[in-house]
């Protein structure tokens, strides 16, 4: 089946329910993440401060965020080269890694620890600072660990234990900069959680974690519950990437192209797929934002083409977080 609708300026999709991309919660008001600060690019440059240090773990360092972070999201880390000179803010748009044995941190959430002078720091020795930790597990494993963990808040994650609605057999109190914004449930095993039963997560990123990544930095397809613009920037079709963008600013069930539609410009982590042989477009992950551009739910959808129409109508929808509930 040619799907020539996507070659035109205009077409109709016809969902019979557009409910299952409002009925989400509200966001919360502290916790994970603070999408304000979120990093506005994909291309994070990263420097070290002092290439005098242990060239086997800057190594190390760079393939545990590298299989992490980046392995389930578009960012990818460049440089990992000396920093240059520090003059100010703008002089390096990037993470600038201080190793000092002090206590791993970062200065600030998101944007506001980019281009400050050892804006965020490791620990390659440990021995005035965590020094139980490689007595436990080997201080590759700390010093790996911790990076990721300092590298979620680069990204702009907080601590998952600073939550409002953390279980009461967290004892663990806050810490730093508290998120604005909730959309998962809480997550025991996330690595930015001090609750983790796994020190670190053991350098693991959650599933939660993983979609909490996809969603800031997957460039997955987004609903404007206020707009009604739903935004796809990857929708593959026989091989080819397209970014196509809609609305139903006139009838809720009825959204109409509000752009031509464009090659895209770089790949999903979760991209919208159509499947020219059965007729069915899929989207395995939605974000629905408010009129503030706050995530509010996630959502998995199946549509189908009636081409005789020039519509498709909605087959399967499934709200993946908040996970719901019967209340």
């Amino acid at each position: 089946m040619e799907f020539k609708f996507f070659t035109k300026i205009l077409f109709f999709i016809y969902i019979s329910s557009l409910s299952m991309f409002i009925q989400a919660n509200v966001p919360g008001d502290s916790g994970y993440p603070l999408d304000t600060v979120v990093l506005p690019y994909l291309d994070v440059p990263v420097c070290w401060e002092d290439m005098n240090n242990d060239e086997y773990l800057r190594t190390k360092v760079k393939d545990a965020i590298t299989g992490s972070w980046e392995k389930y999201s578009q960012l990818k880390f460049t440089g990992w080269e000396k920093c240059p000179k520090y003059v100010d803010r703008e002089s390096f748009q990037g993470i600038r890694i201080g190793v000092k044995d002090q206590g791993a941190h970062t200065k600030g959430l998101g944007v506001r620890m980019i281009g400050k002078k050892n804006g965020m720091v490791l620990n390659f020795t440990m021995r005035k600072w965590n020094s139980a930790c490689p007595a436990i597990h080997g201080r590759e494993n700390c010093v790996t660990w911790i990076a990721i963990h300092e590298f979620g808040h680069a990204l702009a994650f907080a601590h998952e234990q600073n939550r409002v609605d953390k279980p009461s057999s967290c004892k663990k109190g806050s810490q730093g900069t508290d998120g604005n914004v909730v959309f998962t449930k809480w997550d025991k095993d996330s690595i930015m959680n001090y609750c983790a039963p796994n020190y670190n997560g053991h350098g693991k990123l959650s599933p939660i974690d993983i979609l909490t990544l996809q969603t800031y930095y997957g460039r997955i397809p987004t609903y404007n519950v206020n707009s009604g613009i739903l935004h796809i920037e990857v929708l593959q079709v026989s091989g080819v990437n397209y970014e196509i963008s809609m609305d139903n600013k006139e009838d809720k069930n009825l959204f109409v192209y509000s752009s031509r539609i464009a090659l895209a410009q770089g790949e999903s982590s979760k991209p919208a797929v159509f499947d020219e042989s059965t007729g069915i477009l899929t989207l395995p992950l939605v974000k629905v934002i408010d009129s503030a551009g706050h995530v509010i739910s996630l959502y998995s959808a199946e549509m189908e083409h009636h081409p005789e129409r020039k519509a498709l109508t909605l087959k399967s929808a499934n709200q993946i977080e908040p996970v719901p509930t019967d209340n």
